[in-house]
């Protein structure tokens, strides 16, 4: 991260990469540093695979950069030093929770990320067969109940 009085620079070095994970990174780097003034420019280089990509959030596109692109990127920057604390002070946890009770157009927006383990809970309830494997022990389990029921 690079801060600038006309952009800050976000530069992630990836290796051992694919081009998707590269634009999936770069979204995600987007949504942890958006609220940052002025704004962001969001760029992934992987030599391994000669990928060198822009995220242009604005326009929600990928551009290919050139080396030279990146290298102008960097010398037009009017760039400005802080100090850890300084830093530090920027980012405040309260621009990454979302919560569906306190932040509830974010939440319907889909502006949020879940964790790994979120991710998997998720696909766990999603997944077609798991719904069927879910409903169908319910109902099984909910006729069985109901049958035991006395007739009144």
């Amino acid at each position: 991260m690079r801060f600038g009085q006309n952009y800050n620079i976000s530069i992630e070095l990836k290796s051992k990469t694919t081009v998707e994970a590269q634009k999936e990174q770069l979204c995600k780097n987007y949504f942890y540093l958006n609220f940052l003034s002025p704004k962001t420019r969001y760029i992934s280089i992987s030599p391994d695979i000669s990928s060198y990509i822009e995220y242009i959030p604005s326009e929600n596109k990928y551009v290919n950069l050139s080396g030279t692109e990146i290298c102008d990127i960097i010398i037009k920057q009017v760039f400005l030093e802080y100090n850890t604390k300084e830093v530090d002070s920027f980012f405040d946890i309260k621009n990454y929770l979302v919560s569906p009770f306190n932040d509830v157009e974010k939440f319907l927006d889909d502006k949020y990320f879940l964790t790994p383990h979120q991710n998997e809970i998720v696909k766990k309830i999603t997944e077609p067969s798991d719904k069927k494997n879910f409903w169908h022990k319910r109902k099984s389990r909910n006729r069985k109940i109901f049958a035991s029921l006395p007739y009144m």
